[in-house]
């Protein structure tokens, strides 16, 4: 069975300042389909507005993501002026949880993320603690870097 996972923005960074070990397991275990990564196009969106002003670090993270073979899925629910149209859902409720209850401070794309990750995969990952509250107040599956990588570590 293989084990569903999102990354918000932040942990690429994590991934990248963990060091070659973390980072050759994690490939070994998307090789060896068992883990896949999934990502919608809010990410991709938040990781081009890096190119402007760290296009180092945008190359290093795309590199990273070539490597990491990541499929792609819809938005849970839309938001306007966050949305691209052909990629989301209209409805914004999953298993009895709506867009609105995940988003705070105007971090629709958060909500967005996690409530695509809550669709479509097993686990959210991501190291924003607002956000991993407004998750886990939700039931909806979600790590920091640190239990992720134990996670991973333990897996075969």
């Amino acid at each position: 069975m293989k084990i569903k996972f999102s990354f918000d923005s932040n942990i690429y960074d994590a991934i990248l300042n963990d060091g070659n070990e973390f980072l050759e397991r994690l490939i070994e275990l998307i090789e060896k389909g068992t883990i896949e990564i999934y990502k919608t196009h809010i990410q991709d969106d938040e990781h081009r507005e890096m190119l402007k002003h760290k296009p180092e670090k945008f190359n290093k993270i795309e590199k990273l993501k070539l490597r990491f073979n990541i499929n792609h899925t819809i938005t849970s629910g839309a938001v306007w002026g966050e949305s691209k149209w052909d990629e989301c859902k209209w409805d914004d409720t999953v298993n009895g949880v709506n867009l609105t209850d995940l988003n705070y401070k105007n971090h629709c794309r958060d909500a967005l993320i996690a409530l695509s990750a809550h669709e479509f995969v097993d686990y959210l990952i991501t190291n924003d603690k607002d956000l991993i509250k407004r998750c886990e107040t939700k039931n909806i599956k979600v790590l920091d870097f640190l239990k992720f990588k134990a996670f991973i570590k333990n897996l075969n």
